[in-house]
């Protein structure tokens, strides 16, 4: 499960989220943030690996 912080995002003893609608909230990609998938960078201050300019 995900977490904001140091909080759960879902309360104990429940599996999931129930909602038929899921969204995920991210507010800003662009300075001092990355994005990994299975250890892998692939977006690192709002520029995805396959966009010119991004840093190896």
């Amino acid at each position: 499960m995900g977490s904001a912080g140091n909080q759960p995002l879902v309360p104990p003893r429940r599996e999931g989220n129930d909602s038929a609608i899921h969204t995920d909230m991210i507010v800003d990609m662009s300075e001092d943030s990355r994005i990994e998938v299975d250890g892998e960078v692939i977006q690192r201050d709002g520029t995805f690996r396959f966009e010119d300019g991004f840093e190896q």
